[in-house]
C-alpha cells in the first residue's frame, strides 16, 4: 500500500498524516483487497488533501514556495528548477 501510494502520488503517505496508511489498509481490507478501489482511494485522498491543515513550519507536499525557518528567522530557497514556477503573492 505504501509503495503504491508513493508511486501514484510521488509523495510519502506520511506527508498526508500519520494515520494515512492505517486508514488505507482498513479500506483495502474492507473492499475485499480490490486494488482498483485502493488506487481510487489514494487519488481521492491526494486530491482532497488540505495543505492548510499542515502544522506551521512543516513542508507542504507539492509546495514551491520558499520555506521560512521559524527558529532562525531566515528563508530557505527552493531548488533552482522549482523557482522558475514560483508564484508571487
Amino acid at each position: 500500500i505504501e509503495q503504491l501510494f508513493q508511486h501514484l502520488v510521488k509523495q510519502s503517505p506520511r506527508a498526508y498524516g500519520p494515520d494515512t496508511l492505517v486508514r488505507l489498509r482498513a479500506s483495502f481490507i474492507a473492499s475485499g483487497f480490490h486494488v482498483r478501489q485502493l488506487m481510487a482511494e489514494i487519488a481521492t485522498l491526494a486530491a482532497l488533501h488540505d495543505p492548510v491543515a499542515t502544522p506551521a513550519g512543516a513542508a507542504v507536499p507539492g509546495s514551491l514556495r520558499p520555506m521560512v525557518n521559524r527558529t532562525a528567522g531566515h528563508t530557505v530557497s527552493a531548488p533552482k528548477a522549482a523557482r522558475v514556477f514560483e508564484t508571487r503573492p
